[in-house]
């Protein structure tokens, strides 16, 4: 979810990647990336073609990380999983450190 900070330029023009079907946008005046209600804020979307193979690498090891730690906080009741799960994202993070 992004964190608008600047709402005064927020939105004007997004930037971003499709892929695997999906929207990958930011904007100017917004800390991360978009969710798919603040895409539909956007006045103009300015997509790039290449996508780097950093992203691509980096955003397939968050989405496998992502699931592993979903899996593993299953055993905690709803609403006690947050912590357990940001825990784990930061554990594996870790264990990622340069590799990407």
């Amino acid at each position: 979810m992004g964190i608008v900070i600047k709402p005064e330029v927020a939105f004007r023009v997004c930037h971003g990647y499709k892929l695997d079907g999906e929207l990958i946008l930011w904007s100017d005046g917004v800390v991360g990336t978009l969710t798919d209600e603040q895409e539909k804020l956007c006045k103009s979307i300015i997509l790039h073609r290449t996508i780097p193979e950093s992203l691509k690498k980096r955003l397939k090891s968050f989405r496998e990380v992502s699931k592993k730690c979903s899996e593993e906080v299953k055993k905690y009741p709803k609403g006690q999983r947050l912590i357990p799960f940001l825990q784990c994202m930061g554990r594996e993070a870790k264990e990622l450190e340069g590799v990407i």
